[in-house]
């Protein structure tokens, strides 16, 4: 079924962090492929991610397009949400919280669920319980 949702209008982004209630497609798909180069111990092809640019804007959860704001700028809100640091760019490090949100975004993939419809507000939710259980059991 297609898609009903229609893009609002584009806004410059602020320089600010985008929450993970508001990420969509592109921040996923981004941290999907870097979660991809990590495992397969490739580097980040930078000719492959969304350049910062209007051509290429990041589409948000409520269908805000967000100008100037590409797959590295992802990558930077992925980092503040504590999923990892940048150590240099297109390097990042995953954090437990940031390995737990990619799991379960797998997780729905392979259970059939599109990138559209994973809500990422409910996977950090997810990712943060099983976080918390491993800390709880490493006490034990």
């Amino acid at each position: 079924m297609a898609s009903t949702k229609k893009h609002k209008v584009a806004v410059p982004w602020d320089g600010q962090p985008i929450p993970v209630a508001l990420w969509h497609v592109d921040h996923l798909s981004t941290l999907l492929y870097y979660e991809t180069c990590l495992v397969d111990g490739l580097e980040l092809d930078h000719r492959k991610l969304r350049d910062a640019c209007e051509k290429y804007p990041t589409v948000l959860k409520d269908g805000t397009r967000i100008m100037d704001h590409g797959d590295v700028e992802c990558l930077e809100d992925a980092s503040a949400a504590g999923f990892g640091k940048s150590v240099e760019l297109f390097k990042v490090t995953l954090s437990d919280i940031g390995w737990a949100f990619i799991a379960e975004v797998r997780k729905q993939r392979g259970n059939g669920t599109s990138l559209k419809d994973i809500n990422a507000a409910e996977v950090l939710k997810t990712a943060q319980r099983v976080v918390a259980a491993l800390a709880t059991k490493d006490d034990e």
